[in-house]
């Protein structure tokens, strides 16, 4: 009970977390079934938010144990509650002295629990690239996915064979292989959008086959052929693009394509984006043209720090060909929206709670600066939500006992019944009332103050999701 317990609590707080972003769709519910042994295998593009990413999203509620860093299990805290989380530690390839001067890998082990955990019907996820990372593609995955499938595979034909020897009985559940995409648009942008997609079941049963009766050969064979499959389901469930400058120029296409037409759905952002990356891949002379160019006006996008969609509503409404914005035009748009901006209500309404989320946004990026590798796009992006998210917390906590205890003094404290004022009993009386009034206060406050927020900034978000990125 209590290693469900700490799950829940961490599940809770990887829902809250997720409200860095605006919106979180999940797809292929009917590819997850509510019981029996399952293998989630996942991209890994954000580190800690992936993994709340799938113990929100999927289906049943069902819980999932996860591998981790070795290494993270030796840290105090974190290691505490990944051990009472159920995290399996997964250590790096090497050989250790098992006592009776026998050479074996530290892997067994790590194998022996997952493969005990799948015959308990438990759900194990995995990011078979073995870490997080920033590429235009799905990198070369490593081998334990499938040979840990494997493993099971020949297992339970072991146990199934052994039940029939002996006149038993053995329930034999078929594992299933589920690929995983999680595609951000911007993962480093607050109240950007994700989609995670649970993919078509792999089928494996005749890898399974060939490697529970062939060699050692026929083994390593139908490990690195089950590899090869999920690697081929985890590209079409996310973005691939050949290298960075097709990634980036398809987005830009995509962006032009798109504008003015709203909001790409979440549904569909995979499948468009990917057809602008099939259309910029093949390079023949007039598509290493269009690359060059849309790269260059990626450039000034991403130096000026603003979006195509920005920079196009400077221009007149209705351009010829060579039409260019002159200087008065340019100032006059920048002034209509400096004052659309700043004498609407809504940006005065604003002020109040983005006050209070300001040390949040400060502390956030200041944790991405200093305390992670800057050069690590998916470990920035969870520092600032986890970091930014407990500063608000702090904030917003110790705001909310302040006003709570100004109310009171306002109200001349009306926790004790006035014939109760001077007795013992007013001390036993007030401290329940207060505590109980005050953790309510702070949570009501916490609350309201955080969707107001992003209410607010959702509306007056001045970036369009069509431009955001994986």
């Amino acid at each position: 009970m209590a290693p469900l317990l700490v799950y829940r609590s961490l599940r809770e707080a990887s829902d809250w977390m997720l409200n860095f972003y605006s919106e979180l769709v999940t797809l292929g519910h009917e590819n997850v079934s509510p019981s029996g042994p399952l293998l989630i295998v996942a991209c890994h593009h954000n580190e800690a938010v992936d993994i709340g990413a799938l113990a929100v999203t999927i289906p049943h509620g069902r819980v999932v144990r996860f591998w981790a860093k070795a290494s993270l299990f030796r840290i105090p805290l974190i290691g505490n509650i990944l051990t009472s989380s159920g995290a399996l530690p997964v250590h790096r390839k090497r050989k250790v002295n098992d006592g009776d001067n026998n050479s074996v890998h530290v892997y067994d082990s790590l194998f022996g629990e997952t493969v005990a955990s799948l015959g308990l019907g438990e759900v194990i996820g995995v990011f078979p690239e073995g870490t997080s990372y920033t590429h235009p593609h799905i990198p070369p995955l490593r081998p334990g996915a499938a040979r840990v499938a494997l493993e099971f595979s020949s297992w339970q034909a072991g146990q199934s064979h052994n039940a029939s020897k002996s006149e038993g009985h053995f329930s034999e559940q078929q594992l299933k292989i589920v690929p995983v995409g999680i595609v951000y648009n911007e993962k480093m942008q607050f109240r950007s959008r994700v989609c995670v997609r649970y993919g078509k079941p792999i089928g494996f049963h005749a890898f399974a086959r060939q490697y529970s009766t062939g060699t050692d050969e026929d083994r390593r064979e139908a490990i690195n052929a089950l590899t090869h499959e999920i690697h081929e389901n985890l590209t079409r469930l996310t973005v691939n693009a050949p290298n960075w400058d097709v990634y980036h120029a398809a987005h830009i296409a995509r962006d032009i394509a798109y504008e003015g037409r709203g909001r790409i759905p979440l549904e569909d952002y995979t499948s468009i984006t990917q057809r602008f990356v099939s259309a910029l891949q093949d390079y023949n002379p007039h598509t290493i043209r269009q690359v060059a160019i849309l790269l260059k006006y990626h450039a000034l996008l991403h130096h000026t720090n603003i979006t195509h969609s920005s920079l196009s509503s400077l221009y007149p409404s209705t351009p010829t060909s060579s039409t260019l914005p002159s200087q008065g035009h340019l100032l006059k748009s920048i002034l209509t929206q400096l004052a659309k901006t700043f004498l609407h209500p809504r940006f005065w309404f604003f002020i109040p709670p983005f006050l209070l989320h300001l040390p949040g946004y400060l502390i956030g990026n200041l944790g991405a600066k200093y305390i992670v590798d800057s050069t690590e796009d998916e470990t920035q992006a969870g520092t600032i939500a986890i970091c930014g998210g407990i500063t608000y917390g702090i904030t917003a906590s110790f705001t909310a006992w302040n006003l709570y205890d100004l109310a009171l003094g306002y109200l001349n404290s009306p926790l004790v019944p006035s014939h109760l004022i001077g007795s013992p009993l007013a001390w036993l009386w007030r401290r329940p009332l207060y505590h109980f009034g005050l953790a309510v206060s702070i949570y009501v406050f916490t609350l309201v103050v955080f969707r107001w927020h992003n209410w607010l900034i959702d509306g007056m978000s001045c970036y369009s999701d069509i431009t955001c990125q994986r």
